[in-house]
């Protein structure tokens, strides 16, 4: 993918090899992996019951996508185009603390606890307070970047930077 990047600088070569990637790992996988290989088969009640659980499904997925994309779609209608990427840059920045613990949480966190059944529980203890209390930190630190980022671009501190934070000194006229 990277050599393609660099051979046609477009977009659309990294589109293609995260769909060639996906496709070659479902291939290696399916070769290689031991024991028998998976059919496709349906069997009548389990598409039913898909079916019929699916719409729910689809229903909460569209209110999600409402509930946390909504105000973009809101304020891109008041807002200008450099003001909404303005609220983007800073809505990053403010949720970047909270997806990073929830990454921490789901690939470092509940392998800990799988290991629960090994009977070692102040080790377990242990690394669950460290794994917490390192997360807590980093969100804090990442915080108080982006609090003093984001009042250094309202002063103007970055005024020869570039159009895109310069941009950010113009926080009055919104």
């Amino acid at each position: 993918m990277i050599v393609g990047a660099l051979l046609y600088q477009s977009v659309a070569t990294l589109v293609v090899g995260a769909v060639v990637g996906a496709l070659a790992k479902l291939a290696l996988t399916h070769a290689f992996l031991p024991g028998p290989g998976n059919r496709f088969r349906l069997e009548r009640p389990a598409v039913q019951e898909l079916v019929s659980f699916g719409k729910w499904i689809f229903l909460s997925t569209m209110f999600w996508f409402f509930a946390s994309q909504g105000d973009r779609a809101i304020l891109g209608k008041f807002l200008s185009l450099e003001g909404l990427g303005i609220y983007n840059i800073g809505y990053f920045l403010a949720s970047f603390p909270l997806l990073l613990g929830q990454n921490v949480t789901g690939r470092v966190m509940i392998p800990i606890y799988r290991e629960a059944d090994s009977g070692d529980y102040p080790k377990l203890r242990r690394m669950r307070y460290g794994l917490s209390g390192g997360d807590g930190a980093g969100g804090t630190m990442a915080c108080v970047g982006a609090v003093r980022l984001t009042l250094s671009a309202k002063r103007g501190d970055f005024s020869d930077a570039g159009a895109g934070i310069d941009a950010a000194g113009h926080w009055d006229d919104l």
